[in-house]
């Protein structure tokens, strides 16, 4: 049986963050609870885990899109279920990328043991 999860996500978990910035191939600093991006358009981002939110970084950097923060909430949220499934004792046997109606969406093929 087939399901559909959409997630709105609030970066809050630290250990997750990180494990989906290095998904993600983007490079980063770490200052307590806070994630410093040092990575190419993502340069001078910060993520604070405590409050969950993105910020794009002073008037130097390019500021990042509405699109580019949701990549790293896409990022987040596939590594926040792959941790909840790993802790029931499941794993992804699969993973694509999707346009399902005009929004690009990860389908995750999941299993439990």
């Amino acid at each position: 049986m087939s399901h559909r999860h959409t997630v709105k996500t609030s970066i809050t978990d630290l250990d997750i963050a990180k494990a989906a910035l290095d998904s993600a191939a983007l490079a980063y600093n770490v200052s307590g609870s806070t994630l410093n991006l040092t990575s190419g358009d993502y340069k001078g981002t910060t993520i604070d885990t405590k409050t969950g939110t993105i910020t794009s970084g002073d008037s130097d950097y390019t500021k990042i899109t509405a699109s580019q923060v949701g990549v790293l909430r896409q990022h987040y949220s596939v590594a926040l279920h792959r941790a909840e499934l790993i802790n029931q004792g499941g794993y992804v046997e699969s993973q694509t990328t999707e346009n399902i109606s005009g929004s690009n969406c990860v389908v995750m093929i999941c299993r439990t043991a």
